[in-house]
């Protein structure tokens, strides 16, 4: 099961290590992707262009965006 994550407010944490421990619990394995592994996308740098455009890139409307890479 993977995720994408990128700390935006506080406590956050928190949500994200119950969902790794509710979803271990059920059989799967997780893994938690971030706006690094978002940046190895050939298209990053465009879709990065675009939404800065549109969006504080570094909030959770920005983010919401970069997790589909």
């Amino acid at each position: 099961m993977h995720t994408f994550y990128e700390k935006t407010e506080v406590g956050q944490d928190d949500v994200l290590k119950l969902w790794k421990e509710e979803w271990s619990r059920a059989g799967f394995d997780t893994s938690v992707l971030t706006l690094d592994d978002a940046k190895n996308h050939p298209y990053f740098e465009e879709m990065e262009e675009r939404v800065e455009r549109m969006f504080d890139s570094s909030d959770y409307q920005g983010f919401s965006f970069y997790r589909w890479f």
